[in-house]
């Protein structure tokens, strides 16, 4: 296993020989006021990247729609809004979706006069328009309105299957219970099913669904108890069979905790999970390693591989930002983030009057190997701070060609030598990693691949269409697309 830290110094040592494999155009223009606290998510259908960025406004969720062409024509953006309905039978945005190659938005119906929860899909266009009816992917039903259950869905890497799941309401004395339904891309129901799970219910549990391409559904229960400790369950539904045909469990080891996880799912229908360890609240031992991370794969659908890595390093507040699959390579990306958030003296918290403050440390890529074992780990040298936006501070890693590309901002001054030019002192870096951990030198984009002045990338929207990768960028209310292409 090898361990390598990419410095300034290495990264000024090959700049002018890496230059050429990447090059920038900006493209378009649309108003969007930045808002605090907000989420974000990206999907692709139909030749057009769809960018969604979520926030609250009056206790209520509201999105907004940036969408651009692959070809980086039509940047538009726009409120999303469907018709309430009234109190009793009211709807909600809950987020987007592609499949097959029509993006979608996920709209939930709370009905509390008849007690039903459904969440289905609407016909979504670049310009921000939803239709006004579309397909019922899942409905359950609720008694109190305080405890309605839960609906959760996932589509599969390639975007041929969509999967909801269930989660009816909790009841203390009695088992979960789940319903499945899993749909093709024309929206046709391929698979159902309703069933118990083994225990009694836990209040509080998580859940999360994967789909495979093959409708194959992951449903993945985030627990914790006293007795048993932080665990996830990963039920496994066969859409064949419509039953669980296999439950894995993934344990922390002693004096250790589940921090962030993510799931994937590969060629072979396989679930992959990479979850993040940390030492459990209370042990310093000096023996047992602070930070840490597992690798599971249900090999064969049947089988179980779970392997713990330890860092080399030991990242100070590690997030888990990405995970992808290349060939036999599982990359797992991370950052150093902290958040701080802070309020008037005697006054009741609101996002309006509470100031946000984003600290961001070093860059993590790590590859395994498909038996879960490390095979490398890099770490990008690099401090970022922002207020009220973490859109910049947060990196983009995208595959290209098999490679994984890493795009972050960073401070020109690091980069700057006699002859440079830059518009901006924050400026994007990209990274290129093969399979075998073989890490480029930095490209700065400064000289022919700077950015017009003023403007900063927002590297936590990106979407990829062959070689070329589109983030957005923005210079006050102003956004942009950035089209980087790998040459």
């Amino acid at each position: 296993m090898k361990r390598i830290v990419l410095t300034t110094c290495i990264a000024i040592a090959s700049i002018q020989l890496h230059a050429q494999d990447f090059s920038l155009s900006e493209v378009g223009s649309v108003e969007m006021e930045q808002k605090k606290d907000t989420w974000t998510s990206s999907f692709s259908a139909g030749g057009t990247h769809y960018f969604l960025t979520g926030y609250y406004e009056s206790a209520s969720k509201t999105y907004t729609l940036q969408s651009v062409g692959e070809d980086g024509s039509k940047l538009q953006s726009n409120n999303l809004t469907v018709e309430a309905g009234d109190p009793n039978d009211r709807f909600n945005i809950m987020g987007g979706c592609a499949v097959g190659n029509q993006a979608y938005a996920l709209v939930e119906n709370f009905n509390s006069t008849d007690g039903e929860r459904t969440i289905s899909l609407r016909k979504l266009e670049a310009n921000g328009s939803i239709e006004n009816s579309g397909t019922d992917l899942l409905m359950i039903n609720f008694q109190k309105v305080l405890r309605p259950g839960r609906l959760t869905t996932a589509t599969s890497p390639n975007g041929k299957r969509i999967a909801a799941v269930g989660v009816l309401p909790f009841n203390k004395k009695a088992s979960t219970k789940i319903k499945v339904a899993v749909f093709d891309e024309n929206l046709k129901e391929i698979s159902s099913g309703e069933f118990e799970l083994e225990g009694l219910a836990i209040k509080g549990a998580r859940y999360e669904a994967v789909v495979a391409n093959d409708g194959t559904v992951y449903i993945n229960r985030y627990t914790w108890k006293s007795k048993d400790g932080i665990r996830i369950l990963v039920h496994q539904y066969d859409p064949e069979s419509s039953s669980i045909t296999e439950t894995y469990s993934i344990d922390a080891p002693e004096k250790r905790s589940i921090n962030t996880y993510m799931y994937t799912t590969n060629d072979n229908n396989e679930l992959i999970a990479a979850v993040s360890l940390t030492a459990a609240i209370g042990v310093s031992d000096g023996n047992t390693p602070e930070k840490s991370i597992i690798i599971f794969r249900n090999e064969g659908k049947n089988g179980t591989i779970l392997e713990v890595n330890d860092y080399e390093t030991s990242p100070k507040n590690f997030e888990m930002t990405g995970l992808f699959l290349s060939g036999e390579t599982i990359f797992v990306t991370g950052e150093n983030t902290k958040e701080d958030k802070s309020s008037p003296a005697n006054a009741t918290p609101t996002t309006a009057n509470t100031t946000y403050s984003y600290e961001h440390g070093a860059e993590h890529i790590l590859g395994f190997n498909m038996a879960g074992q490390k095979m490398f780990e890099l770490e990008i040298d690099q401090e970022m701070s922002a207020r009220n936006s973490k859109h910049s501070v947060y990196s983009a890693a995208q595959l290209v060609n098999g490679k994984l590309v890493y795009i972050y901002n960073d401070l020109y001054s690091k980069y700057h030598e006699d002859g440079d030019v830059s518009n901006n002192s924050i400026i994007p870096v990209a990274v290129t990693v093969d399979n075998t951990g073989l890490m480029t030198p930095a490209v700065p984009f400064k000289n022919d691949l700077k950015l017009t002045r003023d403007f900063r990338l927002l590297p936590i929207h990106s979407e990829v269409s062959g070689n070329t990768i589109t983030l957005l960028e923005r210079k006050g209310s102003t956004l942009r697309a950035a089209r980087i292409t790998v040459e």
